[in-house]
């Protein structure tokens, strides 16, 4: 079960006097500088109906225009409604033919399934691991794209250069034009008692996923804000929101990232991008899953929907928040973790 929440949605036709002043008039309250329109609410229905969110449950969604990442008091909800449109008009947003996307972190499976799911859509995907020694697994990522006959890259460096990301950002647009997506898949499991965990190790998590993911957004923002469009989505894991014992570091650079997201989410709305998140729980091959069976079992008894998460669980919402019909979407952190955060 999941709650789509919807904020400010004026049902007056755009193209009459007072339903342009209209959106105007509450447009001004919200990160993206326009209310939502009621063909952004559809098809955000029909993935949460479909087999493809089936590890996701007891979630709210809300489509506010960043109100609610700017802090209380900043959307209201409304009332929806419903234009002229049919549904084929309308899924016709989720198309992402022209759209050029960059994907990091395909060292991890998610972010290889969503590189995959990108270019099933229709979008250019170029993907890059975030070590220098990885080529092998871009490699196979840009393979897989390429399965889809779209246009593909494959880059490995190391992520916490950042001269080393722009490097690669800047010879893919100069190669495709340009950039609309960039999917942040960095990761790096680190788990250790506080007082055993070093400086070294500190700076280890936090250069690779948390400078490494600043990197790639400083990268490609100023191309982004240039052409007044982009969508940003970052993968990140529930220790954003609960704590677990020996994840300190992990689970601060966690933190750090949900944050960053609602904060640019603010800054950037007017600029036509949005600023998303995407969280994953206990997935299948993690490190941080314990060896024993009956601990195992233990385990999956504790997880609402009684299953791990699997690679392509945040692929078909990734394409959501790619596509068109994402753009009243932003500010937000959307946990596909089989219903884990609705235990106390």
């Amino acid at each position: 079960m999941n709650c789509l929440v919807p904020g400010f949605f004026i049902t007056l036709p755009p193209d009459t006097p007072e339903g342009q002043q209209r959106r105007r008039e509450q447009g001004r309250f919200l990160a993206i500088g326009r209310t939502g329109e009621p063909e952004e609410i559809g098809p955000l229905t029909v993935f949460l109906a479909s087999a493809a969110s089936d590890h996701m449950t007891g979630q709210a969604v809300v489509t506010d225009g960043g109100g609610l990442a700017a802090g209380p008091g900043t959307a209201v909800a409304g009332a929806t409604g419903a234009f002229a449109l049919t549904w084929e008009e309308r899924m016709e947003g989720y198309t992402l033919v022209g759209k050029t996307a960059l994907v990091t972190g395909v060292e991890h499976p998610a972010a290889r399934a969503a590189a995959a799911a990108l270019a099933e859509a229709g979008a250019d995907v170029a993907v890059l691991a975030g070590r220098a020694d990885a080529q092998a697994q871009a490699e196979a990522a840009a393979a897989a794209v390429a399965q889809h006959q779209r246009l593909s890259r494959a880059y490995a460096v190391e992520v916490a250069s950042l001269s080393a990301v722009q490097t690669v950002v800047q010879e893919l647009i100069a190669a495709w034009g340009h950039l609309d997506i960039l999917v942040n898949g960095l990761d790096l499991p680190f788990a250790r008692p506080f007082l055993e965990t070093t400086d070294s190790d500190w700076e280890r998590v936090m250069s690779h996923v948390l400078y490494g993911t600043l990197h790639c957004i400083r990268a490609v923002a100023p191309h982004m804000l240039a052409r007044r469009h982009g969508r940003i989505i970052t993968y990140l894991s529930v220790l954003a929101e609960r704590g677990m014992a020996h994840c300190a570091a992990y689970s601060a650079v966690q933190a750090a990232l949900l944050q960053l997201t609602r904060t640019l989410a603010v800054e950037w709305g007017r600029h036509g991008i949005t600023v998303n998140a995407l969280g994953y729980g206990w997935c299948e091959g993690s490190p941080f899953l314990p060896a024993e069976p009956a601990e195992r079992d233990r385990l999956l008894r504790y997880i609402p929907d009684h299953r791990l998460g699997q690679p392509d669980d945040l692929a078909a919402l990734t394409v959501y928040l790619a596509s068109d019909l994402g753009g009243n979407l932003t500010g937000q952190v959307t946990y596909v973790e089989g219903g884990l955060l609705s235990h106390p």
